[in-house]
């Protein structure tokens, strides 16, 4: 083998191990249900999955809106009091 082929050989190597990393890393975080990796596959899915990238855009973005404020026409309990429900998607 030339140096070059080397070269190669061990960086293909390299990024294969690389992926590996990510996978686990990844399958391990979700099991916990934490969001640290979610980037990383972000950019990924910005290149080559728009329309996810975009859903996962505006779904960080819904969970971050406020409560929303009771209007004049919303029904009144008993007791007086305005009871706003939140449900919350399972994904």
């Amino acid at each position: 083998m030339t140096e070059g082929e080397l070269i190669l050989v061990a960086s293909l190597a390299g990024f294969a191990i690389l992926l590996a990393l990510v996978w686990y890393l990844d399958s391990r975080r979700r099991k916990r249900g934490d969001k640290t990796l979610g980037g990383v596959f972000g950019a990924f899915d910005e290149v080559f999955h728009p329309e996810a990238a975009k859903a996962a855009e505006t779904r960080e973005v819904q969970e971050e809106l406020p409560a929303p404020s009771p209007l004049a026409g919303d029904p009144i309990r008993p007791d007086g009091t305005i009871r706003i429900e939140l449900t919350r998607r399972k994904d």
